[in-house]
């Protein structure tokens, strides 16, 4: 509307102050736009009467605006626009020396703007991230914030300005921010620039300190209406959706069962059967009371509520809006008021409402000033607007942990990195969160496991593109940890090659060589190697094995053992060889079975001592009961308890020296002679018994056990295969005795 020129009322006057100090600028026209989450912006036209100023001495300069003017007799309105000159241009320059200029006065938040950052950061609310980058913009605002915001585990801010960067916090978060001037601190104290237009957070409506202001409602604006007044009111309803469900997914929960929400009306509404259907990853998750696995970041159903009603308040803000013009210039965005005198009773409503947006314009003859506002009682919460930036593809990070470790994971084989990009991090435990680790095979307690370890370069992406959702996806070499084989000498090489930690140097070793011609398989295990195989094991070789063991080998066999040797088998005990058989052994020779025993060599058979023992020079069957043949020398000795029957068609004695067979029978006299045979008899009492060699005593010989568990160490050289075995003619001994019949 273009306002009647009265003599003074609604003629208004510009102040314009500039942190250089003293300026020949003086304002002809204003354009001034405002919104809640937005900047305002004032744009000047401006006369000087110097074409020559010097406009880097104007721009990021602090600069203030203040309008006042007479709404109605002793009715002084004004507003204030505090910030820092962001623009300046020279229009154009005139005969009379006048020259024109615009120039743009925005907030300091505008600033916000002008840096650009890759930052992270952990563990902060969006409450405390927002301050943390006002702060450093020296920007104190006015918090207004009723809510009680969870801690982030991990929030990115990627090649994006700190504008926009806290803009989609706060529209995520449901923070509302304007714009209010500070007033003097008396109404006597005149208004100076340092008055600074204060930047406002809240997360509520506001309420006004006194009685809502109400303002009459005029038809049509005469040079007779001089009160406050709204006119060219409008009012506009809007079909939206009345229903928004939101689905998200955290790995700690079963597949199955994701979290879903859902917001909607209090009431039935025709709007109802439209939903907003979105999935967001990682949308509820929220750091717990301890910053530890497995007591990390989860997800929060109560937060997840919250941001489902959060985003169907955001959607549907401003279905129902008011448009209007007024002469209540101090009506800015977030201001509340009320309207009398309106035909249409739901302009009535005690609530009121609340400023939106705003735009004045004005010169020196006149103004205007359009207005925006929403009912109170409709939750007002800012559109998320601002995009979230997106990864897509992947990113090359480090692998990072406490100082000294090499391994450093949790109960979910997660890890942490510091990104290139990432110029506050210092290469520790504290540079990220924990990430999720892709590995080639995932199943429910099986599947493949290697962990990155500190110092190794991954491959990032981020799940729909999400900065704050990072998951490690792969692995490269680099110039600081090569890849384990010399290239190009070794590309037929592949496998798997581990590294023992912490520091030791040694690894465990899955290899692969594709040389056509040398085609191999090898495996290595730094210490310990174990195998189980909970059925059948079959192994084919179709050349050669080798088996080296440098201690122990120790095999059990549960049922039957079968080896078929189709050529010679040989073996080598360095000490003592030892076998069990619990019921029968069989031994078939097909030509020849030879054993070399240097020292002793006995064979028993029961338990009372019946066998054979061969030592060197001696060799004694026994029964173990009394009866003994003894090879001892060059003499035979037959000792028999019980007797000594010798049976033969022929049995023949040939004594070689002296002609002479004895038979000594000690104090005993011999009992018949036989026909034909000449018999000598002596009789010898014990002392005249003969010493050399001596014959068994009391029943026989016995074989020596200690000969048969613990053999004596061998001595002499190692036969080779059937080479020293060196058989003699065979021992005949003929007994015979002649009968006459």
């Amino acid at each position: 509307m273009r306002l009647p020129e009265l003599a003074t009322l609604n003629i208004p006057s510009f102040e314009l102050a500039l942190a250089r100090g003293d300026h020949p600028f003086d304002v002809r026209e204003l354009t001034v736009t405002d919104a809640l989450s937005r900047p305002f912006e004032v744009d000047l036209v401006v006369r000087a009467p110097d074409a020559d100023i010097d406009l880097a001495s104007v721009v990021s300069m602090g600069a203030s605006l203040r309008m006042q003017t007479l709404v109605a007799p002793g009715v002084m309105q004004s507003r204030t626009w505090n910030g820092f000159c962001s623009a300046a241009s020279l229009l154009r320059v005139e005969p009379e020396g006048l020259s024109t200029y615009s120039l743009k006065i925005v907030p300091s938040l505008w600033r916000a703007k002008l840096r650009e950052n890759c930052r992270i950061f952990q563990h902060k609310s969006v409450r405390d991230i927002v301050l943390t980058i006002l702060a450093e913009l020296d920007i104190e605002p006015r918090v207004d914030l009723a809510e009680v915001y969870p801690r982030l585990e991990y929030c990115v801010q990627y090649r994006e300005t700190d504008f926009a960067f806290i803009s989609r916090l706060m529209e995520r978060a449901g923070i509302t921010y304007y714009f209010a001037p500070d007033p003097p601190a008396s109404p006597s104290e005149q208004w100076t620039p340092e008055h600074e237009t204060r930047l406002v957070l809240t997360d509520r409506a506001p309420v006004p300190a006194e009685p809502l202001r109400r303002i009459p409602f005029t038809d049509s604006v005469h040079a007779d209406v001089r009160h406050a007044f709204v006119t060219k009111v409008k009012v506009h309803h809007e079909s939206r959706s009345a229903v928004v469900t939101l689905r998200s997914e955290d790995f700690r929960r079963p597949m199955d069962r994701p979290l879903t929400v859902q917001a909607g009306p209090d009431h039935a509404q025709s709007e109802a059967k439209y939903e907003r259907y979105v999935y967001e990853h990682g949308a509820f998750v929220v750091e717990g009371p301890e910053s530890s696995p497995p007591a990390d970041a989860h997800e929060d159903e109560a937060e997840a509520n919250t941001l489902a009603a959060r985003k169907l308040a955001a959607h549907r803000g401003g279905n129902r809006a008011v448009h209007l013009s007024t002469n209540m210039i101090e009506l800015c965005p977030g201001a509340a008021f009320a309207i009398d005198g309106h035909p249409r009773s739901e302009l009535g409503v005690e609530t009121g409402f609340i400023v939106s947006t705003s735009k004045l314009r004005g010169d020196r003859a006149g103004w205007e000033f359009d207005v925006q506002a929403v009912f109170a009682s409709d939750p007002f919460v800012p559109a998320e607007v601002t995009p979230r930036p997106r990864i897509f593809g992947v990113q090359s990070a480090v692998v990072v942990g406490p100082r000294g470790e090499e391994i450093h994971t949790d109960s979910f084989g997660r890890c942490r990195v510091q990104f290139h990009w990432d110029r506050e991090g210092q290469l520790d435990e504290h540079s990220s969160c924990w990430m999720r680790v892709s590995q080639a095979w995932a199943g429910s307690a099986y599947g493949t496991v290697t962990l990155p370890r500190v110092g190794q370069e991954v491959l990032v992406e981020f799940f729909d593109g999400d900065p704050d959702r990072p998951v490690v996806v792969g692995r490269v070499f680099n110039a600081t940890t090569p890849v384990p084989y010399k290239l190009p000498e070794h590309k037929t090489r592949s496998g798997l090659k581990t590294c023992s930690s912490r520091g030791a140097g040694g690894f465990n070793e899955l290899m692969f060589d594709d040389a056509k011609g040398r085609e191999r398989l090898h495996i290595q295990a730094e210490r310990d190697y174990s195998e189980v195989i909970k059925r059948d094991f079959a192994s084919t070789v179709l050349a050669s094995k080798s088996t080296n063991v440098g201690g122990s080998e120790v095999s059990a066999v549960g049922a039957h053992r079968t080896a078929h040797i189709g050529g010679i088998k040989t073996e080598y005990v360095g000490d003592q060889a030892v076998m069990h058989v619990g019921v029968d052994r069989a031994a078939f020779v097909g030509r020849m079975d030879i054993v070399t025993a240097l020292a002793a060599h006995s064979t028993l058979v029961g338990t009372n001592g019946c066998g054979i023992q061969i030592l060197p020079d001696e060799i004694v069957l026994t029964t173990g009961h009394g009866a003994t043949l003894t090879l001892k020398g060059g003499a035979v000795f037959v000792d028999a308890v019980e007797g000594i029957q010798l049976t033969g068609g022929r049995i023949r004695a040939d004594a070689t020296q002296g002609g002479t067979c004895e038979i000594n029978c000690g104090p005993s006299s011999l009992a018949g002679q036989p026909v034909g045979a000449e018999v000598h008899v002596k009789t010898l009492a014990p002392a005249a018994e003969p010493h050399e060699p001596r014959p068994p005593r009391s029943g026989g010989a016995t074989i020596d056990a200690a000969r048969v568990l613990t053999p004596l160490p061998a001595t002499g050289t190692k036969p080779e295969a059937f080479a020293q075995a060196r058989l003699g003619p065979p021992l005949v001994i003929d007994v015979a005795l002649s009968t006459n019949e």
